[in-house]
């Protein structure tokens, strides 16, 4: 790193000695563009999903992506956060065939005192 912060001052000085106006140099982290694709195996771990879980979601083509003929599939972050708000709703009313059962009301698991009654 020292290297490259001994390029960038000699850089500077250079610049300066040619009549450039005060130059300050400004290293940053590199940081991934809010626009960059996500590979399918990424996109699954962010929405909590298996890879062939995401796979099938695409077949049905619920979510946004992108793929190049038979390459990889891509996602944008901004998809992944649009499948989110469209596919987690809130006070979902279930139909009775969906409701959990109601808890065993024997005290022993797996024991069921009618089916040993005369």
């Amino acid at each position: 790193m020292s290297k490259l912060t001994d390029a960038a001052d000699a850089l500077a000085q250079s610049l300066m000695a040619l009549g450039a106006p005060s130059v300050r140099v400004v290293m940053t982290p590199r940081e991934t563009p809010t626009d960059a694709l996500l590979d399918l195996a990424t996109a699954a771990t962010l929405l909590g999903y298996k890879p062939a879980g995401l796979r099938k979601v695409v077949k049905a083509e619920q979510i946004r992506y992108v793929q190049n003929g038979n390459g990889p599939i891509k996602f944008r972050r901004e998809w992944l956060d649009e499948y989110i708000k469209a596919n987690n709703p809130t006070g979902v009313k279930r139909s009775p065939s969906q409701r959990k059962p109601p808890p065993p009301t024997s005290t022993v698991p797996g024991f069921d005192p009618s089916r040993f009654q005369r």
